[in-house]
């Protein structure tokens, strides 16, 4: 928390942000901060490199470390480190490095973890292409899929006829907008798939056309 030169309004660090708080009123403003980090991912994988290596030097409830050389091994290891570009691999090499002391709870491990990725309204599940009938007939719930948990009722069997207050039917329309040229391919592959299913499923690299086509009486399939 800070106070302003003129004592108008506090800087105060809330919630993960900045907010500005006038000392009148008591009136609370956020303040926008935008910021831009280039990271150096070898740098960074360095230093953890080292870290880890000179941590468990320090810490290891044995001074004597299992009678291993590690100092040995920080130089063996170390040589892998210009060779590698990702860190599942660097994950999978300190943790090996880690291993030499055969010592439990002591290792590495690699999480992904995609923020901006692709986010789909797939359910995660397979269909009977032969139902004839209104809704979506369930032939495969996918493992570790959306529908794949414990509090979902969904079973192989099961008629999905609506979707919040959408109903489902053959004649439901569904446009894919892909901005992306080289994924739009791989949705025109899916726009394929649907129609020779008798879905009128199309996809589009732009907005105006997917909404022309899903507003229009028609709906005619290219």
């Amino acid at each position: 928390m800070i106070l302003s030169d003129d004592g108008e309004f506090l800087l105060v660090l809330s919630d993960g942000g900045v907010k500005k708080v006038s000392t009148k009123d008591g009136k609370v403003t956020p303040v926008k901060v935008k910021g831009e980090m280039v990271l150096k991912t070898a740098d960074e994988r360095a230093y953890i490199f080292n870290h880890s290596w000179r941590q468990l030097k320090k810490k290891f409830y044995d001074p004597k470390l299992h009678g291993v050389d590690w100092d040995f091994y920080y130089s063996e290891y170390k040589k892998f480190l210009p060779h590698i570009n990702n860190n599942y691999d660097f994950a999978e090499m300190l943790s090996e490095m880690l291993g030499e002391m055969n010592a439990s709870h002591t290792g590495s491990g690699y999480r992904f973890n995609a923020p901006t990725g692709d986010r789909t309204a797939s359910l995660g599940l397979l269909y009977d292409y032969s139902h004839s009938e209104t809704g979506a007939k369930v032939a495969e719930v996918l493992i570790g899929g959306p529908m794949d948990k414990a509090a979902s009722k969904v079973r192989i069997g099961h008629v999905i006829e609506k979707i919040d207050e959408f109903g489902w039917s053959k004649h439901f329309r569904l446009a894919l907008v892909d901005l992306n040229e080289e994924s739009l391919k791989n949705n025109l592959f899916s726009e394929t798939a649907a129609v020779n299913r008798g879905l009128q499923v199309l996809a589009f690299d732009n907005e105006p056309e997917a909404k022309d086509w899903l507003l229009s009486d028609r709906g005619t399939m290219r």
